[in-house]
């Protein structure tokens, strides 16, 4: 049977499960009560290869960092996304809602509801290098 070591998770307005990542913050109403000390895995397992973890929060803002299209920098679109990630916000949405969110709550049906897409310039492509690694097929290299 596989066993999961659930610690140390953050929940976003839950401090019960922050707390206990087993007060809910893992799907476990579907396994019997019985079951469910054998699935509990009480400490990290300690025979695997090396593996550098991070908190809840740090993980957090690393992905947040590199979230998106970041090089040579994000977008509009990208910016947009990981600001209203990281306050809990949301910048626009379907006027018509969803029976679950209710209008403007973030559930877009269209680009519109929140500005449109950005609009892109064509750059031209860099010059070719008067070097090249692999040679063109049928021709030798110079010896």
């Amino acid at each position: 049977m596989a066993t999961v070591y659930a610690n140390g998770n953050h929940v976003t307005a839950n401090a019960a499960v922050t707390a206990d990542n087993w007060a809910g913050g893992l799907r476990v109403k579907y396994y019997p009560a019985t079951a469910l000390s054998q699935f509990r895995q009480a400490a990290p397992t300690t025979n695997l290869a090396p593996i550098t973890t991070q908190t809840a929060t740090d993980a957090y803002a690393s992905v947040l960092a590199g979230a998106g299209a970041t090089l040579p920098r994000r977008d509009a679109v990208d910016s947009r996304v990981v600001q209203e990630t990281a306050t809990g916000t949301v910048s626009g949405g379907s006027p018509d809602g969803s029976a679950t969110y209710g209008p403007n709550q973030g559930i877009i049906d269209s680009q519109s509801a929140v500005g449109g897409w950005p609009v892109y310039t064509a750059a031209p492509r860099p010059p070719t290098p008067t070097t090249t690694v692999c040679p063109t097929p049928g021709k030798r290299p110079a010896a």
